[in-house]
Order: C-alpha cells, then sequence, then structure tokens
C-alpha cells in the first residue's frame, strides 16, 4: 500500500461517527479506497491486506450502552450523591427492591447465536440436508409467557421472592410491601441493625395507598433518582439471573418458576457485598463529579453455593393482581350462567307432557317414575347449587376469594394464560342406568339402552347433561 492509501485507511477507520453507521466496515472502506484512487483489478486493496492494517493501526472496542439522561436528571443522580455522602448514610443498611419480567422462552442475540459448519456441511446444507436444517433452524412462537417477579436485597442475605399473578399494580405491590417488611424485620432481628426501604418511582410504587402503607410501617429513603440501574446492586443481581437461564429451556412457566427461587436462594454472601461495594463506589463518583466512571466490577458469573437454610425452596409469596383476580371471578360467573341455562333447559323439558308421554310408552315398567323422578330431583338440585355459587361469587371480593385457594391453585395461577376451570355436572343418564344394574333389573336396563340409542329426543337430552 502506497502512502496516500495509508492515510485515507487511517481516516476511514479513525473517523467513523461522522461516516454514520457501519461506514468503517472494511469491505465498505475498500469500496470508497477503490473507487477514489481507481485501481485496477490487479492493483485493487485485498481484503486480508486491509484487515491487516487495521488491527495493528487499531484497537477494537464495542459500543457501551448508556441511557440518555436529561438534565434534571442529571440534576438528581449529583443531589441523591450529595445527600448520602452528606448524611453518612451507610449504603450496606439499605434494603433494595425491584421487579423483573422473565420470559418462557429467550430470544438470543443474533451476533452471538452461531453455528459453526464445515465446508461438507455448509454444501450439504445448501442441497437441503434435513438433519443440517434441523440443526440450523429452531421454531419459536411470535409472542411468549412472561412472569413478573418481585424482590428484595440488603448487605446481610436475600429476602423471599414475590410471584405475581398478572402485572405489578397497587394492589399487588401493597401485598409484597407485607413480604417486604417480613424479610426487614427478620434481617434485623439476626444482624441487630436498622434498615432504610427503597423503591424505584414505578406508578404501583407511588401511589397514595402505596406511600400511606411506606410511611406508616417503614422507613423510606429520602431520596431515588430516575434511570439509576449502576447505584443499584439489585439490578445486576436480576441480569446475573436472566444470564443464567438463558442456558436452560422450559417446557412451561411452573419450571420456570422453580428455578428463578432455586438460585435466587443460593446467591453467594460475597457477590451481594462486592455489589454493594461497587454501587456504593458509583455513588461516591456521582458526589464528586456527577456522572460514574469505569470501575471494575466484583465477581461477573453467579455461581449457585449449597443450600444456606435461609429460605425454602418452596415457593410461597404469591400476590395478585385485582384485575386479574376480579377477571377470573367473572368469568367463572359467565361460565355458571351458561350451565345454569342449560339445567333450566332440561328443566323445562323434563316439565312437558309429551316428552313424559313418549318416555313412559317406550319405558313401561313401574321404575319409570322413579329414574324420572332421580333425574328431575337431581337437576333441581344442580340448579340450586349453581344459583347459590353465583350469588357468592358476585359479593366476594378478590382478597377473600384469593384466601380461599389453596396454595396449589395460587402457584397455578401464575401462570398468566391459565383462566378459571370449568364446572362439570356430575349427573348424567348413564348414573341412573347404573342405580337400576344394582337392583338386578335387566329388562328395564334394556329398554332404557334401546331408548338412548333411537330416540333422538333422549340423545339430546344425554348431551345437555
Amino acid at each position: 500500500m502506497t502512502r496516500k492509501e495509508k492515510n485515507f485507511l487511517y481516516k476511514q477507520f479513525a473517523n467513523k461517527r461522522t461516516g454514520g453507521k457501519d461506514s468503517s466496515s472494511i469491505r465498505k472502506v475498500i469500496a470508497r479506497a477503490n473507487k477514489k484512487f481507481h485501481l485496477k483489478k490487479e492493483k485493487k486493496l485485498s481484503y486480508s491486506t486491509v484487515q491487516r492494517y487495521a488491527k495493528k493501526t487499531f484497537k477494537k472496542i464495542k459500543y457501551k450502552k448508556i441511557p440518555k439522561l436529561s438534565d434534571e436528571q442529571k440534576k438528581n443522580r449529583k443531589e441523591f450523591g450529595d445527600y448520602i455522602i452528606n448524611n453518612k448514610i451507610d449504603y450496606k443498611n439499605i434494603f433494595f427492591t425491584d421487579e423483573k419480567q422473565f420470559e418462557l422462552i429467550y430470544t438470543p442475540n443474533k451476533q452471538n447465536n452461531q453455528i459453526r459448519l464445515t465446508k461438507l456441511s455448509k454444501k450439504k446444507l445448501e442441497q437441503g440436508d434435513e438433519e443440517i436444517i434441523k440443526l440450523t433452524t429452531e421454531e419459536k412462537p411470535k409472542f411468549t409467557q412472561k412472569m413478573m417477579v418481585a424482590g428484595g436485597i440488603s448487605f446481610y442475605g436475600v429476602g423471599k421472592l414475590n410471584f405475581v399473578i398478572g402485572t405489578m399494580d397497587t394492589c399487588a405491590y401493597l401485598q409484597t410491601l407485607k413480604n417486604y417488611k417480613e424479610d426487614i424485620e427478620k434481617i434485623k432481628e439476626e444482624n441487630e441493625i436498622e434498615l432504610i426501604f427503597q423503591q424505584d418511582g414505578a406508578t404501583c410504587h407511588t401511589s397514595t395507598k402505596s406511600m400511606e402503607y411506606i410511611n406508616n410501617n417503614l422507613n423510606l429513603i429520602k431520596y431515588w433518582p430516575a434511570n439509576s440501574p449502576d447505584i443499584s446492586p439489585i439490578e445486576y443481581i436480576w441480569s446475573q439471573l436472566a444470564q443464567k437461564l438463558e442456558a436452560f429451556k422450559f417446557k412451561n412457566l411452573d419450571d420456570l418458576k422453580e428455578k428463578i427461587n432455586y438460585y435466587w436462594n443460593r446467591i453467594p454472601d460475597e457477590y451481594l457485598k462486592n455489589n454493594y461495594n461497587h454501587c456504593f463506589e458509583c455513588v461516591k463518583q456521582l458526589h464528586q463529579f456527577g456522572v460514574t466512571k469505569n470501575i471494575p466490577q466484583g465477581p461477573k458469573k453467579l455461581i449457585p453455593l449449597k443450600k444456606n437454610g435461609k429460605y425454602e425452596d418452596e415457593i410461597t409469596n404469591i400476590v395478585y393482581n385485582e384485575a386479574k383476580i376480579q377477571n377470573t371471578i367473572n368469568r367463572k360467573i359467565k361460565i355458571l350462567n351458561k350451565l345454569l341455562e342449560k339445567q333450566n333447559k332440561i328443566i323445562k323439558k323434563l316439565n312437558t307432557k309429551k316428552f313424559k308421554n313418549s318416555c313412559s310408552e317406550k319405558i313401561k315398567s313401574k321404575f319409570f317414575e322413579q329414574a324420572y323422578k332421580m333425574v328431575y330431583e337431581e337437576k333441581e338440585k344442580i340448579k340450586e347449587n349453581y344459583e347459590n355459587e353465583i350469588e357468592r361469587l358476585t359479593n366476594i371480593s378478590t382478597e377473600e376469594y384469593f384466601n380461599n385457594l389453596n396454595p396449589e391453585k395460587k402457584k397455578k395461577m401464575i401462570n398468566m394464560s391459565l383462566g378459571p376451570e370449568e364446572d362439570s355436572d356430575t349427573t348424567t343418564i348413564t348414573r341412573i342406568i347404573e342405580n337400576i344394574i344394582n337392583k338386578n333389573i335387566q329388562v328395564v336396563v334394556k329398554k332404557i339402552k334401546k331408548i338412548l340409542k333411537n330416540s333422538l329426543k333422549i340423545r339430546r337430552f344425554r348431551k345437555n347433561l
């Protein structure tokens, strides 16, 4: 390469930002150089030559994603740093809380998710080999199931995880705050310290009911600036948990819940302490300079330890979204109303003389009245039960409904796609036939079987049951 060509390449690689996105890619730089110097085929710059020059001259560094902050946010961050340092608040005594949404199916980064093939395998892929196509392709749904989890950490250990049914609203957050209070009291007793409660500025956190509970029961930190993940240790833990879960393929949300809970209960104490120290260094820099610079962090990998005995792996803290539970109640009432309509139609049909006469003509037995009476009484009981259940559900509160559920049902309700279970009508014609068979009256059984096969009315009646 001539000196002119080298100078041109230097300017192209050095001024990436002026050239726009991907302006310093080697192929584009070669194309511009060949065009500028009118190089012929023999003298054109090769890819390997330019690549060697770029490696010798420049050091490759990836861009860092930094949240764009407004002037007001920068000012608030500086004020927070001043508040912590000037008031000599011990960062170790802050109980950090946050929520995280986990996806059932992880969508990897395209650049990192690459498969290396040999030349032979590449040829087979071009020819349409099914085995290699399976390796290089993977079916994934457009939208995956998600699950909201809330948790709190301190310098001395983690609190219990809170699994949310639906999304986090004021109702769910009030229940979460009660669980946070229990965690704080437990850490206070074990370490004999006073903890300060921290939360971000989400709408459910700053609602009137939430703030009323916090002011009465918790010692809330005075300042917390927006867009400040670098000074919150729990943000680093969420990111490490997400990276740890990338290695697994989960069939359902139950498996995902168990794995999240498993790793959360095994977070190393050293990792927590290093994160707290790192965040406090960031706070010091905010106090001095108003911005945070590159600070070397603690352990990058979250290694699961042996069970420390603090918490059981069983999921106990389950909080609910009020709208989600109310929708569940409304759907259940709707299903019961449909079933009640069916019962009314059956009772109406049983009351008609035409239907009763047609049955009595075909079943000439003294047990016909008994079987008929059994059906009628059973239907009346079911109708009454449905009416009572509808009345109970219309008057019940979401809190009472949720508290009456058994623990297994609560765990299942964390799965956002899961709806209410339909109540099944247990009474059928076959059950009545079984009662008659127990009395060893074979003639009547045969006649009833004939009616079930031949009569359209009985068939429709059987479907309604």
